[in-house]
This record gives structure tokens, C-alpha cells and sequence, in this order.
């Protein structure tokens, strides 16, 4: 399994919700190996995800005054 599929397998094990262990022993490899892989994976969808819609947005008529 070369870097690039083993990466898939891990970041389609991880939306799934499957603990980095469990996908380590499920595709055979040690856990220091998929746990790097899973905080990279996370920072990404983290980052792709932003800061979500915006809501609404109050400001009172002396918001700038001090």
C-alpha cells in the first residue's frame, strides 16, 4: 500500500468515526504511523470547514463610542 492510498484508507476510516488504533490494526500498521496521518487529516477538515454561516449581526448606535 503505497503513502497516497494509505492515506484514503485512514482519512475514510476517520469520517467514519473509527478510532486511530482500530484503523491501524485494520490496515495492519502501527499506530505511530496512523495517528500523524489522523491530526493531518482533522487540521484539514477543520480548516475546510471555516466559521460556518453567519447568522445575524447586532450593533447597538453607540457601539463606537468608546
Amino acid at each position: 500500500m503505497d503513502e497516497v492510498e494509505l492515506v484514503e484508507q485512514v482519512r475514510r476510516r476517520w469520517e467514519q468515526g473509527v478510532p486511530p488504533k482500530v484503523i491501524a490494526r485494520a490496515l495492519g500498521v502501527r499506530p505511530s504511523v496512523v495517528s500523524p496521518l489522523v491530526r493531518r487529516i482533522a487540521a484539514e477538515a477543520a480548516a475546510s470547514r471555516g466559521l460556518g454561516r453567519v447568522l445575524g449581526c447586532w450593533v447597538n448606535c453607540g457601539w463606537s463610542v468608546g
